[in-house]
């Protein structure tokens, strides 16, 4: 029979002791009616490569007589239309399709090309920290790969731990590009990496490990810590490896060193930055004071007759002021009480008060100590 043709059949019986050979009795006939095979494709969705686990819908799509059953090749059984899988690997599917009539047709092959799905590599140019800093900025070596292999189905979410670098990783909110620059201060060994999805499926980047170091303890002391203006004091620091003085205005060196010297005018604080040698930095400050420089008083007023050694004049109260001790004193005499006529340093005497070893040899000279 043709496809699509109809014929009928019967069946006819003569009983031979008939003479007649056209005496015949015939059955009810019999009909024969050829059908068409139905039209099967299938079809998946997406139908790129996909990475190892993602969804797929399966499509049978069939013309012909209607009231279809479906059985997948490769589903776990499904007999669904449509019907979703999920490969790991490479995988062939197939539909067979039954009609009302129960032609059978079954589909060609469709080959789901699994593809796993790569997070990429991230880097960063430093790979320390120091306490309350920020860490680099990281950037993206490579880019996601695999799965549909499109970038536009590529998204990427970033995440920080300070677990491990295997556990306790949590989205940091708004770091969906392919790059991140922290905007986080550091206060301990802190992990990130970089999350892709494609078709609902994950894969990471490498971890990126953040050694956070502690600032240097920096120290600053001055010697001495009071002078008098215009005086002088040796500024020293001490904790770091590298340093720099501010305010630099009266410093020796231009303010560089562990060890310099202020020459100070008015009361001054100075701040030292202390550098270490894992680049971390610190200050300490110290404060220089400006105290006028007091005489003190000396007494020993004295008639001294002719002959006589006179008495040595004593101090009535010390010298004070200033950096407070670091004194040298110097005595003058002179034959007026402004110190401008006949004045005269003595030499070597340089203590608190003044001793006379010799008599006075002239008569009615007034001197001034």
């Amino acid at each position: 029979i043709s496809s699509g043709g109809t014929l009928y059949y019967r069946r006819g019986v003569r009983d031979i002791t008939h003479p007649d050979n056209s005496v015949v009795s015939w059955t009810t006939g019999v009909l024969k009616t050829a059908r068409e095979l139905p039209t099967v494709t299938a079809s998946a969705n997406p139908s790129t490569s996909v990475p190892s686990g993602a969804s797929v819908t399966l499509t049978a799509s069939v013309t012909g007589s209607g009231g279809y059953t479906y059985s997948w090749t490769n589903s776990g059984g499904s007999t669904t239309n449509p019907t979703t899988v999920t490969p790991s690997t490479t995988t062939t599917y197939a539909v067979t399709v039954t009609d009302q009539y129960g032609c059978v047709k079954t589909s060609s092959g469709l080959t789901v090309t699994v593809t796993p799905l790569a997070g990429g590599t991230i880097a960063s140019t430093a790979d320390k920290v120091c306490t309350g800093s920020v860490p680099a900025a990281m950037t993206s070596s490579a880019t996601a790969s695999g799965g549909t292999g499109q970038s536009a189905d590529y998204t990427y979410q970033w995440e920080v731990s300070t677990t491990s670098n295997s556990s306790g990783f949590t989205a940091i909110n708004g770091a969906t590009a392919t790059t991140y620059t922290p905007v986080q201060a550091a206060s301990s060994t802190t992990y990130y990496r970089r999350k892709v999805t494609n078709l609902g499926r994950d894969a990471y980047s490498n971890v990126l490990t953040f050694t956070v170091n502690a600032l240097p303890t920096v120290t600053a002391t001055a010697s001495p810590t009071s002078v008098i203006s215009g005086g002088q004091s040796t500024l020293t620091a001490g904790g770091a490896s590298t340093y720099t003085w501010s305010p630099t205005s009266g410093l020796s060196n231009s303010g560089a060193g562990q060890s310099v010297v202020a020459t100070v005018s008015a009361q001054t604080t100075y701040t030292v930055t202390g550098t270490d040698a894992n680049g971390c930095v610190n200050t300490a400050t110290v404060t220089v004071n400006v105290q006028p420089l007091l005489a003190g008083t000396i007494s020993g007023t004295q008639d001294v007759c002719a002959g006589a050694t006179p008495s040595t004049i004593t101090s009535s109260s010390l010298a004070s002021g200033g950096s407070g001790s670091s004194y040298s004193y110097i005595w003058q005499e002179a034959t007026n009480v402004d110190f401008t006529t006949g004045l005269t340093t003595i030499s070597g005497e340089t203590g608190t008060e003044l001793s006379f070893s010799v008599a006075t040899t002239s008569n009615s000279v007034t001197k001034y100590y």
